[in-house]
């Protein structure tokens, strides 16, 4: 790096000289630790090395304090502020509260070297990292609170108005692709909070309408929302309200007797209902084929012994628009509702039903 030369370029002069002190005190260090590893093997004293690797150490953080102070607004500095290292200081709590409180202080000032006003931030490589550690490490993974956390952080980012566009489009369309069950909250909280109030006017109309839709479509199966009632039929064109199903847990099961994964899924959704249904859990499986096709349901029902479900149920003129009410876009889609239809779970795989339902179980008491 030494024979680089940059004309005009204060900060690239200014990165690329630090980068050679570090390469160097980074030899050095190497070389000691190598004689220290060496000397323990031996079973010497290490005390003469281990002043070497101290003193070396504050030569390094001397020379990064020095260029912070004389360079405050480079790149540089930037870099350098940004990934220094919280000091913890004693914190006077209870010795079973001091793990706790460690972090809590750690998460409070995890950001206090950044100013996320500068629009300089979004040219440096260690932002983005450091924020989704924050959200995904330093975070509770809730979607209220990870909601709570992206205001936050974007609220700091408004005077930079580059930096602030790039991560309200980074933080809708990493929740959009969350494979976690619940995330699609937070995409939802997004597009509330700033796509559907005028917010992102560099979005196209064409692909701002699209993502408004797909938050429309999400809301009503959010974890928390009490599901929508939906009248559908027996066989026999029975109606049965969905709601006026009582049990401790319902599982509702839309599928469809040409989905590969309905499918792969029905012997382990089929097994879960045996061992469950003395436990108040009721199974309803719900085909989405209607009209001309609806006799492929019932046969697929005989075929594949789903008389053990609570309910096999149709909607052959699909007046009951479960389809909107559910978000059933594909299928299989599972949903697990409590005695008062509030949606606990949802997109729940049919081999860890078991599981999982014997998770809620437990933690509710009944198992």
């Amino acid at each position: 790096l030494s024979s680089l030369k940059f004309k005009g370029s204060k900060d690239n002069e200014l990165f690329y000289t630090y980068m050679d002190f570090l390469s160097e005190k980074r030899e050095i260090a190497d070389t000691l630790n190598a004689h220290r590893k060496k000397a323990v093997e031996f079973r010497q004293d290490t005390t003469a090395i281990d002043l070497q690797l101290k003193e070396l150490e504050m030569n390094v953080l001397a020379y990064q304090n020095d260029l912070v102070q004389k360079n405050p607004e480079s790149i540089t500095a930037l870099m350098l502020l940004g990934n220094k290292d919280i000091d913890i200081p004693a914190l006077d709590v209870a010795a079973e509260e001091l793990q706790r409180a460690r972090f809590y202080y750690y998460r409070k000032h995890f950001f206090d070297h950044i100013d996320f006003s500068n629009p300089a931030l979004i040219r440096t490589p260690f932002l983005y990292n450091k924020i989704e550690r924050y959200l995904d490490q330093l975070t509770v993974q809730i979607p209220d609170t990870i909601s709570q956390t992206i205001d936050e952080i974007l609220l700091k980012m408004e005077p930079a108005n580059e930096t602030w566009k790039f991560y309200v489009s980074h933080f809708l369309n990493k929740y959009a692709k969350s494979l976690v069950i619940g995330m699609d909250a937070v995409y939802v909280h997004m597009v509330d909070q700033y796509y559907s109030k005028g917010r992102t006017t560099w979005v196209a109309k064409e692909t701002l309408e699209k993502i408004i839709d797909n938050a429309e479509k999400l809301r009503p199966t959010l974890l928390g929302k009490i599901a929508e009632d939906v009248t559908l039929y027996t066989e026999d064109k029975q109606p049965v309200r969905i709601h006026d199903i009582q049990s401790d847990y319902l599982v509702l099961f839309f599928w469809a007797p040409d989905c590969g994964h309905c499918k792969q899924s029905m012997p382990d959704i089929v097994k879960f209902s045996e061992k469950f249904k003395d436990k108040g859990v009721k199974v309803v499986a719900v085909c989405t084929k209607g009209r001309d096709k609806v006799a492929e349901c019932w046969d697929f029902v005989k075929e594949k012994n789903m008389g053990v479900f609570y309910y096999n149920l149709t909607d052959e003129l699909y007046r009951s628009r479960y389809h909107v009410k559910y978000d059933v876009r594909t299928t299989p889609k599972v949903f697990i509702l409590d005695k008062d239809k509030k949606i606990i779970l949802k997109n729940v795989a049919g081999e860890k039903l078991d599981e999982v339902m014997t998770e809620v179980m437990k933690n509710d008491g009944k198992m």
